[in-house]
């Protein structure tokens, strides 16, 4: 039986100021790195076969803690990239929610497309 992990990039630089998104250049916090080194700990015995990232920078970070714990490359897949937030990336979290359109999307994100951006659908797909 083939086991799958989904791990999710430790906290970053931006982490509870702003809708990071797709932004360049937005690295692990020090405490997210941390994180992920007790991440990669608890994954040493697990039998890890591969490594899967998106290129972003804090997934990349992320992805080279683990790697190096366990002694595996890391590839980088583009369809691994965080949800398109389109115009709210970077935008604080009170500015998005005072944007109207806000709530049609958190109603239904399976179906409602972020301004500038993608639906959740497009992203499972």
């Amino acid at each position: 039986m083939t086991v799958f992990h989904l791990l999710r990039h430790g906290e970053h630089v931006l982490q509870g100021q702003v809708l990071a998104g797709r932004t360049p250049g937005v690295g692990l916090s020090e405490r997210g790195r941390a994180e992920i080194r007790c991440v990669a700990e608890r994954l040493a015995g697990d039998g890890i076969a591969a490594l899967y990232a998106s290129p972003l920078q804090r997934t990349r970070e992320t992805a080279q803690i683990v790697a190096a714990g366990l002694s595996l490359p890391v590839v980088y897949r583009d369809d691994l990239l965080e949800l398109d937030f389109g115009e709210w990336t970077g935008l604080t979290f009170d500015e998005v929610r005072r944007d109207e359109r806000w709530q049609a999307w958190s109603r239904h994100r399976g179906i409602a497309t972020l301004p500038g951006g993608e639906t959740m659908r497009a992203v499972q797909q």
